[in-house]
């Protein structure tokens, strides 16, 4: 059931273009599970290949002349914007970006495989790779499962057991981290398309209704039915850059760290839109969450994945997620609200939606929640210092 809205907020729906949708769950569950498993392995140094500016025209010439500095400023910071896009795409692509063979050879794979068939296998998975800030190639397996006994059932199989806890895992050259989160229902939200479900709508057990409160700053909060669930007003610290290579490491995150997952899927897009996705939206989103993850200290985010979707074998599909954590949900408020770099995203999106008889082709979703002080468990093996939350919380050192 969504919260009561504050009377205090002004509210500013977007165009009810398209009816959205939320999970909803069966009765007598009260939390669902959410695992994020990963494995890292350094890459190369990579240069994207040059392309040949092209040489402006006496329009485009008397154009850029007629601006002014702030304009101009403004219009330089966007191309770069869009090179560090195009750079990002090219780079995931990208035959010589990593050793696939070698990334494939990782035991992780062979524990994925015996994930998916286990009588305790999740609910819903899903594939993605990214680079992250240290240039590590990351292939990540995300899991949801809507019935405890089954999660718990899944950490104790003997599979999960021997590869997780196998003393050879710091030795290796790779990193592996397994962020596993209990989230109780009155401390989440999500919003899918009807016609594009992913995460925990996608579980066999969970069902979606419909939802109104879309399409404004404060609907997120709107939609979480315990709303008011931040914590202490206190500034994120400097990261902590912990002995961790060679080293099992697990992080003990405050109450009230609160996780976002969005993405958007763009395979059905054609046309316009889809040159509008890859020329503005697309952009504008890695602008955004490059912005949080080079400033964690600014704006609270303690990590940030900006991933393409795959299969397990590395193959890539037209859809993208981002997945990152803030200190608070206030701290992701802020960020949505006041910076720059996601007004960017939300004017983008709402000029398009903004169009007379527009249908529009992409289709995106977000999961948010916002953790208790129970049910969280996150390590990192052989890992680089700036995995996930590695740096942000107090931890403890295992043998």
């Amino acid at each position: 059931m969504n919260a009561p809205k504050d009377p205090t907020k002004r509210y500013k729906p977007l165009p009810p273009r398209a009816q959205r949708w939320s999970a909803s769950f069966p009765e007598g569950c009260s939390h669902f599970y959410m695992a994020i498993y990963g494995v890292q392995m350094a890459a190369p140094e990579w240069t994207p290949p040059a392309v040949a500016a092209a040489t402006p025209d006496a329009e485009e010439v008397a154009r850029r002349a007629a601006l002014s500095d702030e304009e101009r400023q403004a219009e330089d910071k966007w191309r770069t914007i869009v090179a560090a896009n195009d750079a990002r795409n090219a780079r995931l692509l990208a035959p010589d970006a990593y050793d696939a063979d070698k990334l494939a050879a990782s035991p992780f794979f062979q524990w994925v495989d015996l994930a998916c068939t286990s009588r305790f296998s999740p609910g819903a998975y899903d594939h993605s790779r990214y680079f992250d800030g240290a240039g590590m190639i990351n292939h990540v397996f995300v899991c949801y499962w809507t019935n405890r006994e089954r999660f718990e059932a899944f950490r104790q199989s003997r599979a999960y057991v021997d590869f997780w806890e196998a003393k050879q895992r710091t030795g290796e050259a790779y990193g592996y981290y397994r962020e596993e989160m209990t989230i109780p229902l009155e401390r989440q939200e999500t919003v899918y398309f009807w016609d594009y479900i992913v995460g925990i709508g996608r579980c066999e057990s969970t069902k979606l209704i419909k939802t109104y409160d879309t399409g404004y700053y404060g609907s997120m909060r709107d939609r979480i039915p315990a709303a008011r669930i931040d914590g202490p007003e206190e500034p994120l610290r400097e990261p902590v850059l912990h002995a961790s290579q060679g080293a099992r490491i697990q992080v003990h995150p405050d109450e009230h760290v609160a996780m976002i997952r969005s993405g958007q899927f763009w395979k059905r897009t054609s046309g316009e839109q889809r040159a509008h996705y890859f020329d503005q939206l697309q952009p504008a989103v890695n602008g955004g969450m490059n912005y949080i993850r080079d400033n964690p200290v600014e704006t609270g985010c303690c990590s940030v994945r900006y991933m393409q979707n795959c299969d397990v074998s590395g193959k890539m599909l037209e859809e993208g997620t981002g997945l990152a954590m803030f200190k608070t949900l206030s701290y992701m408020e802020s960020w949505a609200k006041g910076h720059a770099s996601h007004e960017k995203i939300y004017t983008i999106a709402k000029q398009q939606l903004m169009k007379k008889d527009f249908v529009r082709q992409l289709r995106t979703y977000h999961e948010v929640a916002v953790l208790p002080d129970y049910g969280q468990f996150f390590e990192y093996c052989n890992c680089h210092p700036m995995t996930g939350l590695l740096p942000w919380f107090d931890v403890t050192l295992k043998a």
